[in-house]
């Protein structure tokens, strides 16, 4: 199953409907929402009217209460959603986004308010309750740093350089149940490269496939909980980028340390799906 948004426009207005493709069969939302993610039991979440929503069996849960507008990112099989609402500091302020958890009607609070108020964007959620997202700081709106939330504990996931400017310009896409996370980072010389997050480490994607594939990983935007990876790999400027599936020697629990860096040496591109796509969706 996969969820996504149409959008059209009626008398200059721009109309979003969220829908549902499952085996050749569309079903739609309503006018006015945004479905951002779906489970294996068919729980869609996303937005109704810019308010974060969860969609099941025909009714919406609004899951945000006194927020001007909100929305989900991401809902697990246990039914646990992700997702971000404004909160302002002062009158004089502009509101910053924080995200937030609810399980089961539990709504917790994921934020970064030192040193000063960072947007929190949570970008999805393992089957074991593990976050990922990246933070985006007001004065640098093009720059984000990845972190996740691993067994409870917020974490920042690093990067590939070191900017003067302090940040770190990397950003996550997913995270499986062992804590590992993918994403991406820029280099010194501005390019993307694709990254996996492990234990408090930080690996260019690219070092550990075959170097002869001749390939430039840009960016990771999927794991499961075998390893398996989905990316983008670019072979030039001119011949376009494919969307290819990295898969492990070996699948989790996370092997020992010192057996890690060999296993993830095996990585090899074993699939090519769609030519020349420049976005993935999840399902």
């Amino acid at each position: 199953m996969i969820a996504g948004t149409v959008y059209s426009v009626s008398h200059g207005n721009l109309i979003s409907r969220g829908y549902v493709y499952d085996h050749g069969n569309v079903s739609y939302l309503d006018y006015g929402t945004e479905a951002n993610d779906i489970n294996n039991s068919g729980v869609v979440v996303g937005s109704a009217n810019h308010k974060a929503a969860m969609f099941a069996n025909g009714t919406t849960t609004m899951l945000v209460k006194n927020a001007s507008y909100s929305s989900a990112t991401a809902i697990n099989n246990a039914g646990v959603v992700v997702g971000t609402y404004p909160v302002s500091f002062s009158p004089w302020q502009d509101s910053v986004q924080e995200g937030f958890v609810s399980n089961n009607g539990v709504f917790t609070t994921i934020a970064d308010h030192k040193p000063f108020p960072l947007t929190i964007i949570p970008s999805n959620i393992s089957s074991n309750g593990n976050v990922a997202g990246n933070e985006q700081d007001p004065n640098y709106l093009n720059v984000t740093s990845a972190w996740a939330i691993i067994n409870g504990k917020f974490t920042k996931l690093g990067g590939l350089h070191d900017f003067s400017d302090g940040r770190i310009h990397s950003s996550v896409n997913d995270i499986n149940r062992s804590g590992w996370a993918v994403g991406a980072a820029e280099l010194s010389n501005g390019m993307s490269h694709a990254t996996l997050y492990e234990n408090g480490s930080v690996f260019d994607l690219n070092s550990l496939v075959d170097p002869s594939l001749n390939v430039t990983l840009t960016a990771a935007g999927g794991i499961n909980d075998k390893g398996q990876i989905v990316a983008t790999a670019c072979t030039g400027v001119w011949n376009g980028c494919s969307v290819v599936l990295l898969n492990p020697l070996a699948a989790p629990p996370v092997p020992e340390p010192e057996t890690y860096a060999m296993l993830l040496g095996g990585l090899g591109v074993v699939g090519v799906a769609v030519r020349r796509r420049r976005r993935y969706a999840k399902g």
